[in-house]
């Protein structure tokens, strides 16, 4: 009995910690059937070894969120030895912090001090995302010494969720940013950190305001991460936008948003002509089917 109840409390600290929300539906036990799983891993395999360079790091991502680290690690680094750009080498360093693999950190850590804005972004957001940063003094300088609005939030918002610093009421003023990068970045983290009322009421006349496809999306993400009903419910819409770049950040979303109640919606996506929407595919269904074991462990226990 006391074993019983140390589990179900070290279950729910874990619930607590990865932010779920308890979905409206109970998923079944077995979201993804055998076929689908080695369909998927097969896709994810593919995406790894692909040239193509997003598709092999979303790959690399899933394969070690689904415990095949051991594969995706070494093709990372191999990746990495031949890559001279920053924002590139930054997003393989973001699959290697996910991995948690020191030198990612270190090497994100670098780039931040660095000149290439577009990278300080991408290594702020690998931190940011997995939580994590090793030396809080490089954040606070850049924040210090940067002009770029949106640099400085995801490092106020990396400060924030590390809880070294509060910086809340900095974030959200990004939401009403002039810069449409800043707002993407401010619905990012709150959405991340969690929000007030007054969050989402913003975030949804941004959503009517926005003139761009991306920043509409990334608003509606947001929104559908905090549980705003009515965008949660447009995701599986966007799965079938002719736009392949399109159908693969809606089907990542649902994933994000543990909409298992839509994994239906991304099946036929496992066939589709490009390949990162199909590893997208993939690694959402892995993702909605670790989902629905949590809650069925959650509610036999």
């Amino acid at each position: 009995m006391v074993l019983h109840r140390l589990q179900l409390a070290s279950f729910c600290i874990f619930l607590l910690i990865i932010g779920c929300k308890t979905p409206k539906v109970l998923p079944p036990a077995n979201l993804l059937r055998a076929n689908h799983f080695d369909k998927s891993l097969q896709i994810l395999r593919e995406g790894l070894h692909s040239d193509e360079f997003m598709p092999s790091v979303y790959a690399a991502e899933a394969m070690i969120d689904a415990g095949y680290g051991f594969e995706a690690i070494p093709v990372l680094r191999e990746k990495l030895k031949k890559e001279g750009v920053d924002v590139y080498r930054a997003r393989i360093a973001r699959a290697l912090v996910k991995g948690r693999q020191q030198d990612g950190v270190i090497l994100l850590q670098d780039i931040i001090l660095g000149n290439d804005e577009e990278a300080q972004i991408e290594s702020l957001k690998g931190l940011f995302y997995e939580a994590y940063v090793a030396d809080t003094s490089i954040v606070g300088n850049v924040i210090r010494s940067t002009d770029n609005n949106a640099i400085k939030l995801y490092a106020q918002g990396l400060l924030h969720i590390t809880e070294k610093e509060k910086h809340v009421d900095e974030v959200r003023a990004g939401l009403t940013d002039s810069d449409p990068r800043s707002r993407i970045a401010a619905a990012d983290i709150i959405s991340f950190i969690g929000s007030i009322e007054e969050d989402t009421t913003q975030l949804i006349t941004n959503l009517a305001n926005v003139t761009s496809d991306i920043e509409r999306f990334r608003t509606l993400r947001a929104l559908a991460l905090l549980d705003h009903a009515a965008s949660r419910e447009s995701l599986p819409q966007l799965t079938r936008s002719p736009d392949p770049s399109m159908r693969a950040m809606a089907t990542y979303a649902i994933a994000e948003s543990w909409l298992v109640e839509h994994a239906e919606a991304i099946y036929p996506l496992l066939e589709d002509p490009s390949l990162a929407v199909r590893v997208r595919a993939a690694q959402s269904l892995l993702i909605l089917n670790d989902s629905a074991s949590l809650f069925r462990y959650m509610r036999l226990r």
